[in-house]
Protein backbone atom coordinates (compact mmCIF):
# COMPACT_ATOMS: atom_id res chain seq x y z
CA UNK A 1 0.00 0.00 0.00
CA UNK A 2 1.04 3.37 -0.41
CA UNK A 3 -0.04 6.69 1.08
CA UNK A 4 -3.02 9.12 -0.15
CA UNK A 5 -1.63 12.01 -1.95
CA UNK A 6 -2.69 14.50 0.72
CA UNK A 7 -0.68 12.54 2.82
CA UNK A 8 2.56 12.08 0.78
CA UNK A 9 2.57 15.90 0.50
CA UNK A 10 2.08 16.99 4.34
CA UNK A 11 4.98 14.18 4.78
CA UNK A 12 7.10 16.27 1.65
CA UNK A 13 6.35 19.54 3.83
CA UNK A 14 7.95 17.91 6.89
CA UNK A 15 11.01 16.63 5.04
CA UNK A 16 11.43 19.64 3.54
CA UNK A 17 10.77 21.99 6.63
CA UNK A 18 12.75 19.16 9.25
CA UNK A 19 15.67 17.71 6.71
CA UNK A 20 15.31 20.39 4.12
CA UNK A 21 15.71 17.80 1.64
CA UNK A 22 13.41 18.57 -1.90
CA UNK A 23 11.01 15.98 -3.29
CA UNK A 24 9.95 17.85 -6.12
CA UNK A 25 6.99 16.19 -8.72
CA UNK A 26 8.91 12.81 -10.44
CA UNK A 27 10.66 12.11 -6.76
CA UNK A 28 6.97 11.85 -5.09
CA UNK A 29 6.52 8.15 -5.78
CA UNK A 30 10.37 7.63 -4.29
CA UNK A 31 9.01 9.24 -0.85
CA UNK A 32 5.71 7.22 -1.15
CA UNK A 33 7.56 3.88 -0.74
CA UNK A 34 10.02 5.31 2.20
CA UNK A 35 6.64 6.04 4.05
CA UNK A 36 5.22 2.94 3.26
CA UNK A 37 8.67 1.17 4.17
CA UNK A 38 9.04 3.02 7.23
CA UNK A 39 5.58 2.69 8.85
CA UNK A 40 5.47 -0.87 8.18
CA UNK A 41 8.78 -1.18 9.97
CA UNK A 42 7.16 0.54 13.17
CA UNK A 43 4.22 -1.80 12.69
CA UNK A 44 2.09 1.18 12.34
CA UNK A 45 -1.82 0.98 11.76
CA UNK A 46 -2.37 3.47 8.55
CA UNK A 47 0.06 6.60 7.19
CA UNK A 48 -1.85 9.25 9.35
CA UNK A 49 -0.67 7.47 11.96
CA UNK A 50 3.16 8.05 10.98
CA UNK A 51 2.09 11.28 9.77
CA UNK A 52 1.10 12.32 13.24
CA UNK A 53 4.40 10.29 14.90
CA UNK A 54 6.63 12.47 12.40
CA UNK A 55 4.85 16.10 13.32
CA UNK A 56 5.35 14.98 17.07
CA UNK A 57 8.90 13.53 17.36
CA UNK A 58 12.22 15.67 17.07
CA UNK A 59 14.28 14.20 14.26
CA UNK A 60 16.23 11.96 16.21
CA UNK A 61 13.09 10.11 16.94
CA UNK A 62 12.61 6.25 16.02
CA UNK A 63 10.13 7.10 13.02
CA UNK A 64 12.46 9.87 11.58
CA UNK A 65 15.06 7.64 11.93
CA UNK A 66 13.81 5.07 9.77
CA UNK A 67 12.10 7.29 7.39
CA UNK A 68 15.92 9.79 7.19
CA UNK A 69 17.45 6.08 6.44
CA UNK A 70 14.88 5.33 3.33
CA UNK A 71 14.81 8.82 2.10
CA UNK A 72 18.55 9.88 1.93
CA UNK A 73 20.42 8.58 -1.27
CA UNK A 74 23.38 5.95 -0.25
CA UNK A 75 25.15 5.37 -3.41
CA UNK A 76 28.78 5.20 -2.43
CA UNK A 77 31.69 2.82 -2.81
CA UNK A 78 35.79 2.68 -1.87
CA UNK A 79 37.43 5.33 -4.31
CA UNK A 80 34.04 6.59 -5.94
CA UNK A 81 35.01 8.65 -9.57
CA UNK A 82 39.14 7.67 -9.96
CA UNK A 83 39.14 10.94 -11.70
CA UNK A 84 38.85 12.54 -8.34
CA UNK A 85 40.92 10.33 -6.55
CA UNK A 86 43.64 10.83 -9.13
CA UNK A 87 43.70 14.26 -8.70
CA UNK A 88 43.60 14.12 -4.62
CA UNK A 89 46.53 12.13 -5.16
CA UNK A 90 48.70 13.82 -7.15
CA UNK A 91 47.99 17.50 -6.96
CA UNK A 92 45.40 18.24 -4.59
CA UNK A 93 46.74 16.49 -0.95
CA UNK A 94 50.29 16.65 -1.92
CA UNK A 95 50.37 20.16 -2.49
CA UNK A 96 48.71 21.13 0.64
CA UNK A 97 51.15 18.75 2.35
CA UNK A 98 54.12 20.59 1.09
CA UNK A 99 52.62 24.04 2.40
CA UNK A 100 52.02 22.47 5.79
CA UNK A 101 55.49 21.50 6.28
CA UNK A 102 56.87 24.96 4.91
CA UNK A 103 54.42 26.47 7.47
CA UNK A 104 55.71 24.01 10.11
CA UNK A 105 52.31 23.05 10.34
CA UNK A 106 51.66 19.65 10.22
CA UNK A 107 48.12 19.51 10.51
CA UNK A 108 45.77 18.55 7.60
CA UNK A 109 41.81 18.65 8.27
CA UNK A 110 39.53 17.01 6.14
CA UNK A 111 35.78 16.91 5.77
CA UNK A 112 33.32 14.09 4.43
CA UNK A 113 29.84 16.16 4.00
CA UNK A 114 27.31 13.50 3.06
CA UNK A 115 29.33 10.77 3.70
CA UNK A 116 26.79 7.79 4.07
CA UNK A 117 27.55 4.54 5.27
CA UNK A 118 31.38 5.62 5.35
CA UNK A 119 33.35 4.73 1.78
CA UNK A 120 34.69 8.47 1.13
CA UNK A 121 35.54 9.10 4.38
CA UNK A 122 37.85 6.28 4.97
CA UNK A 123 38.96 6.27 1.15
CA UNK A 124 40.57 9.87 1.98
CA UNK A 125 42.07 8.29 5.29
CA UNK A 126 43.71 5.13 3.37
CA UNK A 127 44.88 7.98 0.60
CA UNK A 128 46.57 10.28 3.70
CA UNK A 129 47.86 7.75 5.34
CA UNK A 130 49.66 6.02 2.26
CA UNK A 131 50.74 9.77 1.11
CA UNK A 132 52.31 10.70 4.38
CA UNK A 133 55.68 8.72 5.38
CA UNK A 134 55.50 9.71 8.38
CA UNK A 135 52.05 10.49 9.73
CA UNK A 136 52.90 9.90 12.60
CA UNK A 137 54.36 13.30 13.02
CA UNK A 138 50.91 14.76 11.92
CA UNK A 139 47.59 15.63 13.59
CA UNK A 140 45.40 14.17 10.74
CA UNK A 141 41.46 14.70 11.27
CA UNK A 142 38.66 13.32 8.76
CA UNK A 143 35.25 14.30 9.83
CA UNK A 144 32.39 12.64 8.37
CA UNK A 145 29.13 14.07 8.72
CA UNK A 146 25.01 12.24 7.52
CA UNK A 147 21.96 13.12 8.55
CA UNK A 148 20.93 9.36 8.15
CA UNK A 149 22.18 7.76 12.23
CA UNK A 150 21.85 4.48 10.58
CA UNK A 151 24.07 5.26 7.98
CA UNK A 152 26.65 6.22 10.03
CA UNK A 153 26.54 3.80 12.58
CA UNK A 154 27.55 1.06 10.05
CA UNK A 155 29.92 3.35 9.08
CA UNK A 156 31.53 3.37 12.62
CA UNK A 157 31.73 -0.44 12.49
CA UNK A 158 33.84 -0.27 9.48
CA UNK A 159 32.88 -3.75 8.05
CA UNK A 160 32.37 -3.73 3.97
CA UNK A 161 31.21 -6.74 1.79
CA UNK A 162 33.13 -6.87 -1.47
CA UNK A 163 30.66 -4.61 -3.12
CA UNK A 164 31.61 -1.70 -1.63
CA UNK A 165 35.41 -2.21 -3.06
CA UNK A 166 33.91 -2.74 -7.27
CA UNK A 167 36.55 0.30 -7.77
CA UNK A 168 39.56 -0.57 -5.70
CA UNK A 169 42.38 -2.83 -6.47
CA UNK A 170 42.40 -5.85 -3.95
CA UNK A 171 45.99 -5.32 -3.09
CA UNK A 172 44.53 -2.16 -1.82
CA UNK A 173 41.98 -3.34 -0.11
CA UNK A 174 44.35 -6.46 1.33
CA UNK A 175 46.65 -3.54 2.58
CA UNK A 176 44.35 -2.01 4.65
CA UNK A 177 41.40 -4.34 5.15
CA UNK A 178 41.24 -8.10 7.10
CA UNK A 179 38.68 -10.84 5.53
CA UNK A 180 36.35 -12.08 8.33
CA UNK A 181 34.80 -15.80 8.27
CA UNK A 182 31.24 -13.94 7.45
CA UNK A 183 33.03 -12.80 4.10
CA UNK A 184 32.78 -9.16 5.33
CA UNK A 185 36.36 -7.17 5.26
CA UNK A 186 37.32 -5.08 8.55
CA UNK A 187 39.26 -1.76 8.38
CA UNK A 188 42.44 -2.05 10.27
CA UNK A 189 41.55 -0.06 13.76
CA UNK A 190 44.58 2.81 12.99
CA UNK A 191 42.41 4.19 9.26
CA UNK A 192 39.67 3.45 11.10
CA UNK A 193 41.26 6.01 14.29
CA UNK A 194 41.70 8.53 11.65
CA UNK A 195 37.90 8.89 10.92
CA UNK A 196 35.45 10.83 13.65
CA UNK A 197 31.21 10.30 12.32
CA UNK A 198 28.81 12.91 13.22
CA UNK A 199 25.13 13.22 12.54
CA UNK A 200 25.14 16.56 10.89
CA UNK A 201 23.35 18.35 8.20
CA UNK A 202 25.47 20.22 5.87
CA UNK A 203 23.58 23.10 5.40
CA UNK A 204 23.77 23.63 9.14
CA UNK A 205 26.41 22.24 10.88
CA UNK A 206 30.10 20.84 10.15
CA UNK A 207 33.64 21.40 11.95
CA UNK A 208 35.43 23.85 13.81
CA UNK A 209 37.86 25.76 12.15
CA UNK A 210 39.62 25.81 8.62
CA UNK A 211 39.31 23.22 6.89
CA UNK A 212 42.05 22.00 4.13
CA UNK A 213 39.46 20.08 1.59
CA UNK A 214 36.47 19.51 1.69
CA UNK A 215 34.41 17.17 -0.21
CA UNK A 216 30.28 17.48 -0.37
CA UNK A 217 29.63 15.71 -3.39
CA UNK A 218 25.78 14.52 -5.04
CA UNK A 219 24.40 16.08 -1.81
CA UNK A 220 23.44 19.88 -2.51
CA UNK A 221 21.56 18.69 -5.37
CA UNK A 222 18.81 16.69 -2.90
CA UNK A 223 18.78 20.29 -0.53
CA UNK A 224 15.57 22.57 -0.74
CA UNK A 225 16.97 25.82 -2.58
CA UNK A 226 17.66 27.97 0.58
CA UNK A 227 19.23 24.90 2.68
CA UNK A 228 21.47 24.22 -0.79
CA UNK A 229 22.56 28.17 -1.16
CA UNK A 230 23.44 27.82 3.38
CA UNK A 231 24.79 24.63 2.57
CA UNK A 232 27.25 26.21 -0.12
CA UNK A 233 27.78 29.43 2.18
CA UNK A 234 28.76 26.98 4.92
CA UNK A 235 31.35 25.43 3.28
CA UNK A 236 32.58 28.13 1.91
CA UNK A 237 33.20 29.87 5.32
CA UNK A 238 34.76 26.56 6.33
CA UNK A 239 37.67 26.07 4.00
CA UNK A 240 41.00 26.99 4.63
CA UNK A 241 42.47 29.94 2.93
CA UNK A 242 44.53 27.48 0.84
CA UNK A 243 42.04 25.06 1.14
CA UNK A 244 40.12 22.88 -1.51
CA UNK A 245 36.89 22.01 -2.30
CA UNK A 246 35.36 19.38 -4.25
CA UNK A 247 31.28 18.88 -5.67
CA UNK A 248 29.81 16.79 -8.32
CA UNK A 249 29.79 18.44 -11.95
CA UNK A 250 26.06 18.71 -11.65
CA UNK A 251 26.59 21.28 -8.47
CA UNK A 252 29.30 22.66 -10.00
CA UNK A 253 27.64 26.40 -10.37
CA UNK A 254 30.51 29.10 -10.73
CA UNK A 255 27.74 31.62 -9.83
CA UNK A 256 26.88 29.97 -6.74
CA UNK A 257 30.09 29.10 -5.39
CA UNK A 258 31.79 32.88 -5.56
CA UNK A 259 33.90 34.08 -4.73
CA UNK A 260 35.19 31.18 -4.93
CA UNK A 261 36.90 29.87 -8.56
CA UNK A 262 36.40 26.73 -10.29
CA UNK A 263 39.88 25.00 -10.78
CA UNK A 264 40.00 21.67 -13.22
CA UNK A 265 42.09 19.29 -13.20
CA UNK A 266 42.18 16.49 -15.65
CA UNK A 267 38.37 14.55 -15.14
CA UNK A 268 37.90 16.77 -11.49
CA UNK A 269 36.54 19.72 -10.97
CA UNK A 270 36.98 21.70 -7.44
CA UNK A 271 37.17 25.16 -6.17
CA UNK A 272 38.96 27.17 -4.51
CA UNK A 273 39.78 31.23 -3.39
CA UNK A 274 41.60 33.08 -6.43
CA UNK A 275 44.72 33.56 -4.83
CA UNK A 276 45.79 30.02 -4.91
CA UNK A 277 43.72 28.55 -7.88
CA UNK A 278 46.75 28.08 -9.75
CA UNK A 279 47.95 24.95 -9.42
CA UNK A 280 50.67 22.28 -11.00
CA UNK A 281 50.97 18.55 -10.10
CA UNK A 282 52.85 17.86 -6.48
CA UNK A 283 54.66 15.18 -5.42
CA UNK A 284 54.95 14.29 -1.58
CA UNK A 285 58.79 13.94 -0.41
CA UNK A 286 59.68 10.98 2.08
CA UNK A 287 61.32 12.31 5.01
CA UNK A 288 64.62 10.95 5.84
CA UNK A 289 63.91 8.38 7.99
CA UNK A 290 63.88 4.44 7.93
CA UNK A 291 60.43 3.84 8.02
CA UNK A 292 59.53 6.82 6.10
CA UNK A 293 61.17 5.16 3.16
CA UNK A 294 59.80 1.81 3.87
CA UNK A 295 56.33 3.75 3.88
CA UNK A 296 57.13 5.90 0.55
CA UNK A 297 58.05 2.55 -1.49
CA UNK A 298 54.38 0.92 -1.02
CA UNK A 299 52.64 1.06 -4.54
CA UNK A 300 51.44 4.45 -5.20
CA UNK A 301 47.46 4.43 -5.42
CA UNK A 302 47.44 5.80 -8.68
CA UNK A 303 48.14 2.52 -10.06
CA UNK A 304 44.87 1.00 -7.95
CA UNK A 305 42.79 2.96 -10.15
CA UNK A 306 41.82 3.63 -13.75
CA UNK A 307 43.70 6.04 -15.21
CA UNK A 308 42.14 9.35 -15.71
CA UNK A 309 40.76 10.93 -19.01
CA UNK A 310 43.05 12.73 -20.83
CA UNK A 311 42.65 16.24 -21.36
CA UNK A 312 40.26 17.26 -24.49
CA UNK A 313 41.70 19.92 -27.02
CA UNK A 314 41.01 22.95 -25.88
CA UNK A 315 38.05 24.86 -28.08
CA UNK A 316 38.78 27.64 -29.81
CA UNK A 317 37.97 30.84 -27.50
CA UNK A 318 34.93 32.82 -28.15
CA UNK A 319 35.65 36.97 -28.97
CA UNK A 320 36.16 38.95 -25.67
CA UNK A 321 32.45 40.58 -24.35
CA UNK A 322 32.22 43.99 -25.02
CA UNK A 323 33.61 45.75 -21.58
CA UNK A 324 30.11 46.95 -20.24
CA UNK A 325 29.03 43.93 -20.71
CA UNK A 326 31.63 42.45 -18.55
CA UNK A 327 31.59 45.27 -16.19
CA UNK A 328 27.36 44.98 -16.02
CA UNK A 329 27.51 41.48 -15.54
CA UNK A 330 30.08 41.31 -12.63
CA UNK A 331 27.75 43.99 -10.78
CA UNK A 332 24.98 41.28 -11.28
CA UNK A 333 26.96 38.44 -10.11
CA UNK A 334 27.56 40.96 -7.14
CA UNK A 335 23.79 41.69 -6.80
CA UNK A 336 22.91 37.98 -7.15
CA UNK A 337 25.50 36.60 -4.08
CA UNK A 338 24.00 39.24 -1.49
CA UNK A 339 20.70 37.86 -2.50
CA UNK A 340 19.57 40.82 -4.19
CA UNK A 341 17.74 38.85 -7.34
CA UNK A 342 15.56 41.32 -8.73
CA UNK A 343 18.59 43.89 -9.26
CA UNK A 344 20.86 41.46 -10.68
CA UNK A 345 18.27 40.76 -13.30
CA UNK A 346 17.91 44.26 -14.61
CA UNK A 347 21.63 44.21 -14.71
CA UNK A 348 22.27 41.09 -16.50
CA UNK A 349 18.37 42.30 -19.32
CA UNK A 350 21.51 45.60 -19.10
CA UNK A 351 24.22 43.50 -20.03
CA UNK A 352 22.11 41.43 -22.62
CA UNK A 353 21.54 44.44 -24.72
CA UNK A 354 24.98 45.22 -24.95
CA UNK A 355 25.82 41.78 -26.09
CA UNK A 356 22.77 39.17 -26.98
CA UNK A 357 25.14 36.42 -27.21
CA UNK A 358 26.85 36.08 -23.87
CA UNK A 359 26.43 33.11 -22.36
CA UNK A 360 27.40 33.99 -19.03
CA UNK A 361 24.80 36.44 -18.76
CA UNK A 362 21.96 33.95 -19.63
CA UNK A 363 23.65 31.24 -17.69
CA UNK A 364 23.16 33.77 -14.37
CA UNK A 365 19.50 34.69 -15.61
CA UNK A 366 18.58 30.97 -15.42
CA UNK A 367 20.23 30.96 -12.25
CA UNK A 368 18.24 34.00 -10.74
CA UNK A 369 15.02 32.64 -12.36
CA UNK A 370 15.42 29.33 -10.85
CA UNK A 371 16.06 30.77 -7.25
CA UNK A 372 12.72 32.74 -7.50
CA UNK A 373 10.75 29.57 -8.48
CA UNK A 374 10.31 30.37 -12.12
CA UNK A 375 11.87 26.58 -13.60
CA UNK A 376 10.63 27.39 -16.98
CA UNK A 377 12.15 30.44 -17.29
CA UNK A 378 15.80 29.28 -16.08
CA UNK A 379 15.59 26.17 -18.67
CA UNK A 380 15.09 28.63 -21.20
CA UNK A 381 17.51 31.10 -20.13
CA UNK A 382 20.13 28.04 -20.11
CA UNK A 383 19.39 26.17 -23.12
CA UNK A 384 20.18 29.53 -24.67
CA UNK A 385 23.35 29.37 -22.80
CA UNK A 386 24.31 26.33 -24.05
CA UNK A 387 23.31 26.83 -27.56
CA UNK A 388 25.45 30.16 -27.32
CA UNK A 389 28.26 28.23 -25.79
CA UNK A 390 28.11 24.38 -26.09
CA UNK A 391 31.54 24.14 -24.79
CA UNK A 392 30.16 25.53 -21.14
CA UNK A 393 30.29 22.82 -18.53
CA UNK A 394 28.66 25.12 -16.06
CA UNK A 395 25.44 26.07 -18.26
CA UNK A 396 25.35 21.43 -19.34
CA UNK A 397 25.54 21.26 -15.30
CA UNK A 398 23.11 23.56 -14.47
CA UNK A 399 20.44 22.62 -17.35
CA UNK A 400 20.85 18.91 -16.14
CA UNK A 401 20.37 19.75 -12.60
CA UNK A 402 17.21 21.61 -13.47
CA UNK A 403 15.81 19.01 -16.14
CA UNK A 404 16.35 16.20 -13.58
CA UNK A 405 14.41 18.21 -11.01
CA UNK A 406 11.33 18.41 -13.50
CA UNK A 407 11.36 15.00 -14.09
CA UNK A 408 13.40 14.85 -17.59
CA UNK A 409 15.70 12.45 -16.08
CA UNK A 410 17.03 11.36 -19.79
CA UNK A 411 18.44 14.75 -20.91
CA UNK A 412 18.55 15.77 -17.40
CA UNK A 413 21.82 12.90 -17.30
CA UNK A 414 22.70 13.53 -20.86
CA UNK A 415 23.65 17.45 -20.17
CA UNK A 416 25.66 16.22 -16.75
CA UNK A 417 27.11 13.81 -18.58
CA UNK A 418 28.50 16.50 -21.20
CA UNK A 419 29.67 18.69 -18.49
CA UNK A 420 31.96 15.84 -16.89
CA UNK A 421 33.28 15.09 -20.52
CA UNK A 422 33.95 19.22 -20.40
CA UNK A 423 35.84 19.41 -17.64
CA UNK A 424 38.74 18.26 -18.71
CA UNK A 425 41.57 20.55 -19.48
CA UNK A 426 38.86 23.70 -19.27
CA UNK A 427 40.84 26.76 -17.39
CA UNK A 428 36.80 27.99 -16.01
CA UNK A 429 33.53 26.96 -16.78
CA UNK A 430 31.57 30.33 -16.53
Amino acid sequence: MRPSRDVLLQVRDLVARRLVLDFPEDRLPELGRAIGEAAGDLRLRSFEAFLALLSESPENGVAWRELTSRVTVKETYFFRDAACFQALEHTVLPGLVQARRKDRRQRLHVWSAGCATGEEAYSLAILVDRLLPDRRAWEVTVLATDIDVKALAQARRGRYRAWSFREMAPSLRDASFVRRSSGQFELDPRIRGMVSFEPDNVSSGGPRGPVDLILCRNSLMYLVPGAAQAAIERLRSSLAEDGWLAVSPAEASAERFRPLVPVNLPGALFFRSPRFAAVREARVVAPPSAEGRARHARRPLSETHRPAAQPRDRPEPRAAEPKEAQELLARARACADDGALAEALALCQEALAKDRLSAGAHCLVGVIHQERGDLEAAAKALRRAVYLDSESAEAHALLGHLLLKRGEGRRGRKHIETAARLLPGRDDIS
